[in-house]
């Protein structure tokens, strides 16, 4: 079956469209990761603890929590648990004040 230019041309658009919004997505959802990391960063260092202080609390080297705090590693549910339990924290009080987009 042949396809006429105009369905080829819509079906570009369409294909073209989704990818862009997958794009937007992936963005958006970086900026949420970024925003969730330089969370924790702060309130580590308003408890006064360094990373290496933070690794050793979870049972990582100071190398290793760098990387996590850093994006590097990605952060777990079962991590942020624990962070958030060193550092005397809810996960309803950490998400409290983080705006969505």
């Amino acid at each position: 079956m042949e396809q006429s230019i105009d369905d080829f041309m819509q079906e570009f658009k369409r294909r073209e469209r989704s990818k862009m919004e997958r794009e937007i997505k992936k963005t958006q959802l970086f900026r949420k990761r970024i925003t969730i990391l330089r969370k924790i960063a702060k309130e580590r260092q308003k408890a006064g603890l360094s990373q290496y202080d933070m690794g050793i609390k979870i049972g990582l080297t100071e190398s290793g929590y760098f990387k996590v705090e850093k994006g590097a590693t990605k952060l777990d549910l079962e991590r942020l648990l624990e962070i958030l339990d060193v550092l005397n924290i809810t996960l309803i009080n950490f998400f409290k004040d983080i705006n969505e987009d």
